[in-house]
């Protein structure tokens, strides 16, 4: 089933407008032991309550288990920090575009990359690239600009 705008409204909080979504796992896109990912992760939820931000912990597994974080009301400039700060390849920056939702999914150091869209799939059967937030697995569609 897929579904355009909003989705991430209803999986978190209706006034939610813009964040991110950034994961602290596997620092530049090399696998790390599961204790190294936790304490990135720990230290990513450490980081996120001494800067005040509200956020959501979200599982999801992308050739491999991982851990993000959905922080919300983090700008793109704030996510990018965050994401480097976390030797991250990229990160996904959800905002409000026209009353639609928009999700891009910024590469910090390969602006070529950066690619975006404006709708979710949501289907619990997914098996690869997915994320889960109150129980239900979504995939964000990204295409090329």
């Amino acid at each position: 089933m897929e579904i355009n705008n909003k989705v991430l409204n209803k999986l978190t909080r209706k006034d939610f407008l813009f964040g991110c979504i950034i994961s602290a796992y596997n620092p530049n896109n090399k696998q790390c032991s599961a204790s190294i990912n936790e304490s990135n992760h720990n230290k990513l939820i450490l980081h996120l309550k001494k800067r005040g931000f509200r956020y959501v912990e979200i599982d999801g597994f992308y050739n491999r288990s991982e851990k993000s974080v959905l922080v919300i009301y983090a700008s793109e400039i704030e996510g990018q920090g965050i994401s480097n700060m976390f030797k991250q390849e990229c990160f996904i920056y959800v905002y409000e575009s026209d009353n639609f939702k928009q999700y891009k999914l910024i590469f910090p150091n390969d602006t070529v990359k950066n690619t975006r869209c404006d709708s979710i799939t949501i289907d619990n059967d997914l098996i690869n690239n997915y994320s889960i937030i109150n129980g239900t697995k979504f995939s964000i569609d990204f295409y090329k600009e």
